[in-house]
């Protein structure tokens, strides 16, 4: 996966990452106007927009971004996604992007950025659910953030988990249950799964989790284990 700049340049995860961590930092000190996400449901899936402005950047604009699980059978992505941005003067759209890949890097480098400060282990064992393109986001953002010894991965396709560890080859990827992949120091959940699949009690103490697919109600976790699967 490679990511590039308007420029035609490749663009460096690590200088996402540090970009992602900036406009958190601005969203924290109260710097930036960005409403919750307004969510729009369609007979196999949904849509979101998600409006903001960014004062230190100087930029304004909107994302719309679709997740349909069942595109992948259609030889399409399960998330797409455009964004507009506007000039802040007058309002004047100035640019209409293909956000595709840009979904991909900002949702890899948040889940790096909250390692950094939420995990204290330098080196950690790597726990992920799925296999889609966002897992691959997700490792090679948190790849420029710690020192990964080990992936654990789950996926409910046998062969796409196989298909992964050959393509990520350059880390030490093992294919697990459900159960083994919580023992990790970082476990990220990526996938739309409106089903519990992981138990709250096989979490271990100090686990740090980025629930990427918890992104709308009903779709997070964990429960009380006398409550059954919580963490999707």
């Amino acid at each position: 996966m490679q990511y590039f700049s308007g420029s035609g340049q490749k663009l460096d995860p690590s200088e996402v990452n540090r970009a992602v961590e900036s406009a958190f930092a601005d969203h924290g000190y109260g710097l930036v106007q960005m409403p919750p996400k307004v969510y729009v449901t369609l007979p196999s899936g949904d849509f979101r927009t998600m409006p903001a402005y960014l004062p230190s950047l100087k930029i304004a604009g909107v994302k719309i971004v679709n997740v349909h699980p069942e595109n992948p059978s259609r030889g399409l992505p399960t998330v797409m996604a455009l964004t507009i941005t506007l000039d802040i003067g007058t309002g004047m759209p100035v640019a209409i992007l293909n956000a595709t890949h840009l979904t991909d890097m900002r949702t890899g480098s948040a889940g790096a950025v909250a390692s950094r400060y939420l995990c204290p282990k330098k080196r950690i064992t790597l726990g992920i659910a799925g296999t889609g393109r966002q897992t691959e986001a997700q490792l090679l953002a948190t790849a420029e953030e710690k020192e990964i010894e080990k992936v654990l991965i789950w996926s409910r396709n046998s062969r796409h988990a196989d298909e992964f560890i050959r393509k990520m080859n350059r880390f030490d990827c093992v294919s697990n249950s459900p159960e083994k992949i919580c023992d990790a120091d970082v476990l990220v959940t990526t996938t739309p799964s409106r089903t519990p699949f992981i138990r709250s009690e096989w979490i271990h103490e100090g686990t740090h989790i980025n629930a990427i697919g918890a992104d709308a109600p009903g779709k997070e976790g964990p429960r009380p284990p006398e409550a059954g699967p919580g963490l999707c």
